[in-house]
């Protein structure tokens, strides 16, 4: 590696040139105060790196490399960013959520299935993440629309344990859909709108 770059200055890296990506990326994040900084890119000699390729590259020396840019910004801006893209989300989650109920009595409704249980685990952590970033207070409805998507899958669980395909089919559209829309268009605004004021 003859240059390493954090938001286009050069710093220096007390590694041996043999060290691994990983071992350059941690030492990184060590450096950086997480309530300031995260890192947002990678570029590797003038390419951007997707998140997941990080990871195939973590044993790679740091020396196959010309230049290494790491760029940061500030945990308020991710939390921004993520929220309106939180909205986009719960657009997709509607539609596994539907392509989930048509093929409750299919033999492929469990990749189905699954797909929305990992979407909305995925959207309720970035919820939770969000307000912490933003040291958002309580909002009853933001509670309130927890708590029922909680009861929710508790309910969509239930069913599924017990193999009642019209149950389950009916959480899964209606009050599951319902539940998501509501945080569209409400939950996740007001929490836009508290973040401004």
């Amino acid at each position: 590696m003859n240059q390493l770059l954090l938001n286009g200055n050069p710093i220096n890296f007390p590694l041996s040139p043999e060290s691994q990506f990983h071992e350059m990326l941690t030492y990184l994040k060590r450096q950086i105060d997480p309530n300031s900084a995260l890192i947002s890119s990678i570029r590797i000699d003038g390419n951007e790196i997707p998140n997941t390729e990080d990871q195939a590259l973590g044993t790679t020396p740091v020396s196959h490399f010309e230049l290494i840019e790491i760029f940061t910004t500030h945990p308020k801006e991710v939390a921004d960013e993520t929220l309106y893209d939180l909205i986009e989300f719960s657009k997709a989650l509607e539609n596994l959520a539907t392509t989930a109920a048509q093929n409750v009595s299919k033999t492929d409704f469990m990749v189905h299935f699954n797909r929305l249980l990992e979407g909305i685990t995925t959207f309720t952590e970035a919820v939770s993440g969000v307000k912490r970033v933003l040291k958002l207070g309580l909002f009853n409805s933001i509670q309130l629309l927890e708590s029922n998507l909680l009861s929710i899958l508790r309910e969509v669980l239930q069913a599924h344990e017990q193999r009642n395909t019209i149950a389950l089919a009916q959480l899964i559209s209606e009050d599951l859909q319902e539940n998501l829309r509501n945080w569209r268009n409400t939950g996740l605004p007001s929490l836009i709108r508290s973040r401004d004021s």
